[in-house]
């Protein structure tokens, strides 16, 4: 106890005011106890020729500010520790946002490709009908020209079947190119927000 206070004393007595605070342990109880020590030196014609000296017990006040560093220290932990939290709560709930838009996209294309090959199995598949017939009526044409046999009235009747097959195989691959169009407009209409005029008669007619 005597060397905490030494150098302050010796500092007063060369005429310098001091404020310190020392520990010690109570003789009796055994407790560490806290002293704030005021040292004022009186002085006369520049000699020291005394001390006034005020000692207050403040092992409560030491208590407590050390309390609160300690209190401070977990509140400080346990915002960090409630703002890692969050801030994971977060993350994970945007990762989760942009899973479920991903997903709805996916979602999304396998319906339109599933509508796009539905709606164009049926042209197609006319188209091909078409096409096997129109070689078919081609290869007999070719085969009565090579043996001969080709009649006139055959010759019109071939030429009959080749002009509707030509005319149905134009009007479904037509039907294909159209619904291709309608398909690239709907998702140009779905990817944009842009405003665009339309037939609604046209549309309703084309819906039934």
């Amino acid at each position: 106890m005597v060397e905490q206070a030494r150098p302050f004393w010796q500092s007063a007595m060369a005429g310098q005011p001091q404020n310190y605070r020392r520990s010690h342990h109570d003789p009796v109880s055994g407790e560490l106890r806290w002293v704030d020590g005021d040292v004022v030196p009186e002085t006369h014609d520049g000699l020291v020729i005394g001390m006034f000296a005020v000692f207050v017990d403040v092992t409560d006040k030491v208590r407590v500010e050390s309390e609160l560093v300690t209190l401070n220290a977990e509140l400080e932990q346990r915002v960090a520790s409630r703002s890692a939290e969050l801030a994971q709560a977060m993350q994970t709930l945007q990762d989760s946002r942009e899973e479920l838009v991903r997903s709805q996209a996916r979602a999304t294309l396998s319906v339109l490709v599933a509508s796009v090959s539905h709606e164009l199995s049926t042209p197609i598949g006319n188209s091909l009908l078409v096409a096997h017939s129109l070689t078919d009526v081609s290869t007999t044409l070719q085969s009565q020209i090579d043996t001969g046999q080709l009649k006139k009235s055959t010759l019109l009747e071939l030429n009959t079947t080749l002009l509707s097959g030509g005319q149905l195989l134009v009007s479904n691959l037509d039907r294909a190119k159209t619904l291709l169009s309608n398909f690239r407009q709907v998702s140009a209409d779905q990817a944009s927000e842009q405003r665009r005029n339309f037939d609604l008669a046209e549309v309703v007619t084309e819906v039934v």
